[in-house]
């Protein structure tokens, strides 16, 4: 099964019900995993999970980190009036 974010079990963002499908575990044990990381670890579960839902793929395709590189192409195309977004620099 590929791993991607839930579109039916999920709280925030489909992270943890994503996890828990492709590991065939349930979805409130990732979550407890998450929330004793981001207690027991500084933070690193809060990181973790923001890191996934940046870069795991939504049920329908595409992620959230492709959607802000493409709003930047297109926002740096119109800044310097066209082209074939190529000539992108950050």
């Amino acid at each position: 099964m590929k791993l991607t974010r839930s579109n039916d079990d999920k709280w925030l963002a489909g992270v943890a019900g994503g996890l828990a499908q492709s590991l065939g575990v349930d979805s409130t044990i990732v979550r407890i995993v998450f929330a004793v990381l981001g207690v027991l670890s500084f933070g690193t579960g809060v990181l973790l999970y923001l890191a996934l839902w940046a870069i795991l793929p939504r049920p329908t395709g595409g992620t959230v980190a492709q959607d802000g590189i493409n709003k930047a192409r297109e926002w740096n195309q119109s800044r310097k009036g066209g082209g074939d977004g190529s000539d992108f620099t950050i």
